[in-house]
This record gives C-alpha cells, sequence and structure tokens, in this order.
C-alpha cells in the first residue's frame, strides 16, 4: 500500500507528526515572528543584522528593530554594534536550568558514566529528536578517534544538529517512530531519504525501518569520513515511546566492527536503564 492510499483521510504535516497540534494562532502572530528570529542563529551565524532579520520574516526594519528591541531588554539578545545582534545572557541561564532539570539528559548522565569502559578510541553520545532533526545533549569518551594512527576530531558536542535521515543515531530515532509519522515524513520527505540511501519508495523505505527495528540498532559508516563507524540504539520510555537514542562512534576497522557489534547488548541494557529513569526525574540541582 502506498502512503497516500492509507486508510487514514488526513496526512499530517512532518511538523505536526513529529511534535504535535499546530498553533491555533496559525503561526502569524507576532509572538511566533519574534521567535523565528532565533532559527537565524547557527555556527556559521552567530550575529544577525537587522536588514536579515526583516529579510527573514518578511516585515519593515522598523518591526523587525522593534522585535530585536523588545528581546535584547529581556536578555535573549545582546548588541554586538550598530544593528548587530548576539545571543545573550538569558540564554545562558535557561541552558543551565536545562542541563540541571532536563529528565533524559539526568538520566543519560548517570547511565552512561557506568559505560566509562566502553569509551577508549570511542565515543558515546545521547541523542533527542527535535521536530524534523536530532540534537546531541550528552558526550562521553574520546573528542577524537584514531585509525591507524590518524587522529580524527568528533564534533559531536552537546547542541550539535543531526540529519533526520542519515547516520546511525538519527535511524535508531526513525525507525521507532509512530506510523502516521513515519508515513507523513515519507510524504514529504522522499527525496532526501533516497538521498540518504533508506529506499526508492516507500515500501523500501519502510523495510529498511523495519529492518533496524528488527535487529534493534542501526549501524553506519560516516558519509563524510568511511574511517568512522557509527552504531545507536534507540532510548525508549516505559511505555514504549521513542525519546532518543544511544550512539556509539568508533574507528571503522574489521576489528573494531566485531568489537562494536559484541557491545550492543550493553548499550541496550544501557538505553532501557535510561528510558526508566526519564519517568523518574532527578530534582533540581545547583
Amino acid at each position: 500500500m502506498s502512503p497516500r492510499n492509507a486508510t487514514t483521510s488526513d496526512t499530517p504535516d512532518p511538523v505536526d507528526a513529529l511534535s504535535g497540534p499546530a498553533d491555533s494562532s496559525g503561526g502569524g502572530s507576532a509572538l511566533s515572528r519574534m521567535l523565528d528570529i532565533f532559527d537565524l542563529f547557527s555556527p556559521d551565524a552567530t550575529v544577525i543584522q537587522i536588514d536579515g532579520v526583516a529579510e527573514h520574516l518578511g516585515v519593515g526594519r522598523s518591526t523587525a528593530y522593534r522585535y530585536l528591541q523588545e528581546l535584547g531588554e529581556r536578555g535573549f539578545l545582546v548588541q554586538r554594534g550598530k544593528g548587530r545582534y548576539a545571543l545573550g545572557p538569558r540564554v545562558i541561564e535557561l541552558e543551565r536550568l536545562l542541563q540541571n532539570s532536563d529528565p533524559l539528559l539526568n538520566a543519560g548522565k548517570v547511565v552512561m558514566a557506568d559505560l566509562a569502559d566502553l569509551c577508549q578510541n570511542r565515543t558515546l553520545l545521547l541523542c533527542t529528536l527535535f521536530k524534523d532533526r536530532v540534537l546531541c545533549t550528552h558526550q562521553v569518551g574520546a573528542d577524537e578517534i584514531v585509525y591507524n594512527k590518524e587522529k580524527m576530531p568528533i564534533y559531536r558536542g552537546r547542541g550539535s544538529v543531526l540529519p533526520l535521515f542519515q547516520g546511525a543515531g538519527s535511524q535508531a530515532i526513525l525507525a521507532y517512530l509512530a506510523p502516521h509519522q513515519i508515513r507523513a515524513l515519507y510524504l514529504a520527505k522522499a527525496a532526501e531519504i533516497r538521498e540518504a540511501g533508506l529506499g526508492e519508495d516507500w515500501k523500501s523505505f519502510r523495510g529498511a525501518l523495519a529492518a533496524i527495528r528488527k535487529q534493534g540498532y542501526a549501524a553506519t559508516v560516516g558519509r563524510r569520513n568511511a574511517k568512522v563507524l557509527a552504531l545507536a540504539v534507540p532510548v525508549l520510555t516505559v511505555a514504549g515511546q521513542v525519546v532518543g537514542s544511544l550512539l556509539l562512534l568508533s574507528p571503522s576497522t574489521e576489528k573494531e566492527r566485531e568489537t562494536v557489534l559484541g557491545v550492543v547488548p550493553r548499550l541496550q541494557d544501557a538505553s532501557r536503564r535510561i528510558g526508566e529513569l526519564e519517568d523518574k526525574p532527578v530534582g533540581l540541582r545547583a
């Protein structure tokens, strides 16, 4: 059956499918436009300008200036010269609160500390889903991996973004999404799915995800660096909802591939413990 012939009368938009019902405001309120300003920030764009904000929001320069001023007054932005703005101290405060109160992160820290022995020349990452992308939230182990004496830095610290269809950390989450979410994603992102090698059509895409679920993990060799092996298991809540993945990065040698497959049960046990602890969040810490 093709996704377009599914029995549901309305196929949800992929963003709605992943993050819940749309805002009743329709996304056109002044508040939503103001929040859209943060979409302009990226590792390559840490400072934004009024003209760029106005163009991005489709508003006049005076309106863009007013939005920036309001965010600045509340500490979310700081001015870096005339018409230039960067993230402000309020963001730092909120990040600190998040690090202390995020149930998944706190559970991951506890469990991943017990896996330090697996991280000799390997990196262990906790990933979580945010809309149509995956974020790294915690890292244990090496900052670089050595492959035949070649040192390869790992650029996957907290806040790093992973594409949803590429890499084991993302695919381990993708395979465990609800069927309607997977269907909606295929309808909207078929070209990206083909490019990622997850299927030329709906049937092959479903088959690829079913294979990941059957073996209980996803494994890939880095698209940018074939010397890095990635293996990930899903993190599920007690109720069975996928909330993230546990991702192990290691050198892609034949011996290492055999070794890493041997530790899959430990990773699966760790992910189970994270899911259980995630339902019992640690309180706010100083």
